[in-house]
């Protein structure tokens, strides 16, 4: 019971504290101070952008699933199956995506594309 009590009372304060603080946010913002720190927004958004794309390119090509799908994705390719016929063969196959979804036509295509694995 006292460990209920003593929970109560800090949440209680808690909120107070989180009331208080965005009160005086507020009350700063009105005056016409910028809040945040702007070297952090606008100016290094593009580098952060670049840095994001660059990252989710390497994890995807240093994927386990990516490559073994890949490897299967060659074979279909040379015998000339469609993008929703090779999903499905990886889906029968028990391949995942990347993120441990199964495979669809856009999947498929988007792997295809990143390994460059047929012309157009």
């Amino acid at each position: 019971m006292m460990l209920h009590i003593l929970s109560a009372i800090s949440q209680y304060e808690a909120e107070l504290i989180a009331t208080r603080t965005k009160s005086a946010l507020q009350a700063k913002k009105a005056r016409g101070f910028k809040l945040g720190n702007p070297e952090h927004l606008m100016e290094k958004h593009k580098q952060a952008i670049r840095n994001s794309i660059r990252s989710c390119k390497e994890k995807a090509d240093n994927n386990p699933n990516n490559k073994r799908a890949v490897a299967m994705l060659r074979t279909l390719i040379k015998e000339e199956y469609t993008l929703k016929s090779m999903a499905d063969t990886l889906n029968k196959e028990g391949f995942v995506t990347s993120q441990g979804c199964s495979f669809s036509k856009s999947t498929v295509y988007k792997l295809i594309k990143r390994y460059n694995l047929k012309e157009d």
